[in-house]
């Protein structure tokens, strides 16, 4: 059986920080404290915006096949790791494990959908011809990413909804900073390590601009810091 770690770091600009262990993980069977996790102060919450915002051209740049190779990547070790992922949402969440399984494979599924469709971001062109005077007119568009985000998820299914945000900013190429629930943080501070190591260079990196990605979970329980997320002028969605 799948054992939890005796604390948890966050994650900041793609390194793993131990900063304290203010965060108490109860396990929702037996209320008594399972492990324990670090808590974001307003200081790292403004690095990892900072970051996400250093990150957003080099990222912008990453290729479709890259890209994919990143989720494809999380795929493969999500499988690994299936049994250690199910028993911490049983755990912190209380998850009967029937559920918490079918919550990994959710997980697994929807990061799959997200690499088949990053090679898949097209365009359209449009004949602007309606009318005599648009005659050998066209119009064209393309999806492109739109900058740093900030993703904010709830605890009732702490994998799922963190991967329906996560999984399509990667998809399309856009750094983030994730908060996750105060009482289910495990499930995303623990999935996060399994990033491959060749895309988790500094985003200020010149040497490889297009695999510098910025990696940041950050647990936080003030209204304050989640506000910071909200509102900040550096993030371009929410």
């Amino acid at each position: 059986m799948s054992t939890l770690q005796a604390k948890y770091p966050y994650y900041l600009n793609n390194k793993a920080v131990y900063a304290n262990e203010d965060l108490e993980v109860t396990d929702k069977y037996t209320g008594e404290v399972a492990t324990r996790c670090a808590l974001a102060d307003p200081k790292a919450i403004d690095e990892g915006i900072a970051g996400a915002v250093r990150a957003a051209e080099p990222m912008a740049k990453m290729p479709s096949y890259e890209k994919k190779a990143v989720l494809e990547h999380c795929v493969s070790r999500f499988k690994e790791r299936f049994d250690e992922l199910a028993m911490a949402l049983c755990i912190e969440a209380g998850k009967p494990i029937n559920d918490a399984e079918g919550e990994v494979t959710r997980l697994i599924d929807t990061f799959q959908i997200a690499a088949e469709e990053s090679t898949r971001m097209h365009g359209e062109l449009q004949a602007l011809d309606i009318s005599p005077r648009a005659k050998g007119y066209q119009g064209m568009w393309k999806r492109v990413p739109i900058g740093p985000c900030s993703f904010i998820s709830p605890f009732n299914f702490p994998l799922n909804l963190a991967a329906h945000k996560i999984a399509p900013a990667l998809a399309v190429g856009c750094p983030f900073v994730m908060k996750p629930a105060s009482r289910t943080p495990l499930g995303r501070s623990s999935w996060v390590k399994f990033w491959p190591r060749r895309t988790c260079r500094k985003a200020h990196s010149q040497s490889s601009p297009a695999r510098a990605t910025v990696l940041i979970c950050l647990p936080s329980m003030t209204d304050l810091n989640c506000y910071r997320l909200l509102v900040h002028p550096m993030l371009a969605g929410i």
